[in-house]
């Protein structure tokens, strides 16, 4: 490793070691702990997504579309498109990653049944003719997915910082190395990243009625994104939201984290 990138890491690593913690309002309804090792985390090992994944993908994907309004999908998802999906990431070099509930297997191969509790992916632009080495090559879109009955377990978390591993050059993990297996040794996902320059992540806020964007920023900083920029009224809020509160459209938030120095990205 070169030395203006270790002086990089090491002032990344400084920086989080003194990083403080998030400041977080008393509202009721919150789950805030007083002392954060005796929150409930769930033992997860994380690896590549393949093809057999696809049904569990898309189930946890579709209790998002039918009881949020985060994704942008209003209808549920078939396992077709996210198959095509797979095979896009895959053809195209951008990483595509499961999380697995159990410690990872001694021999490193999955042989057992699993329980997949999420899934991360990041997707690029591309351009009318399908490319994706155009004006934003440099850009990744990112997306998290947790099962909605394994929210506030440290899931999530480690979904993002796993990506981000393989994303951002600059990024410091915050887990240890060992939840992560690479059954075949894909080189995509072990290799030092040097071709993103800004990773960017979207979500709608529902204003004033959003009870969990306070929460939700405070994580997103604490991998190291911070709040772009807010567009305003582009996000139709589903029918039933709608009927409750009489407002039709939301606000939207782009989150952006710095991958590499623009010097440094590699085409």
């Amino acid at each position: 490793m070169e030395r203006r990138q270790k002086r990089k890491l090491n002032i990344a690593r400084r920086r989080q070691r003194q990083k403080v913690s998030y400041y977080v309002p008393d509202i009721p309804g919150w789950e805030v702990d007083n002392d954060p090792t005796a929150k409930s985390y769930l033992n997860t090992y994380l690896r590549p997504a393949v093809r057999k994944d696809v049904p569990i993908i898309a189930e946890i994907y579709n209790q998002w579309v039918l009881h949020s309004f985060i994704p942008e999908d209003q209808e549920e998802v078939l396992e077709q498109s996210f198959r095509t999906l797979l095979e896009t990431a895959h053809r195209e070099s951008y990483p595509f990653i499961v999380a697995i509930k159990g410690d990872p297997p001694v021999d490193r191969r999955c042989t057992a049944p699993e329980d997949i509790l999420g899934f991360a992916l990041a997707e690029g632009c591309a351009g009318f003719g399908g490319g994706f080495g155009g004006l934003s090559g440099a850009t990744a879109f990112i997306h998290v997915y947790v099962d909605r009955n394994c929210l506030r377990k440290g899931v999530g978390g480690r979904l993002l910082d796993q990506l981000l591993k393989r994303l951002s050059a600059l990024y410091v993990s915050h887990f240890d190395r060992r939840i992560w297996v690479n059954p075949d040794q894909d080189p995509l996902y072990e290799q030092i990243p040097k071709r993103f320059h800004q990773i960017l992540a979207r979500r709608p806020v529902d204003g004033a009625h959003d009870p969990d964007i306070m929460w939700f920023d405070a994580f997103m900083n604490k991998y190291g994104f911070s709040e772009a920029h807010r567009t305003r009224g582009i996000a139709r809020k589903p029918q039933a939201m709608t009927e409750s509160n009489g407002t039709g459209f939301m606000e939207v938030v782009t989150y952006q984290h710095e991958a590499e120095s623009a010097t440094r990205v590699q085409r």
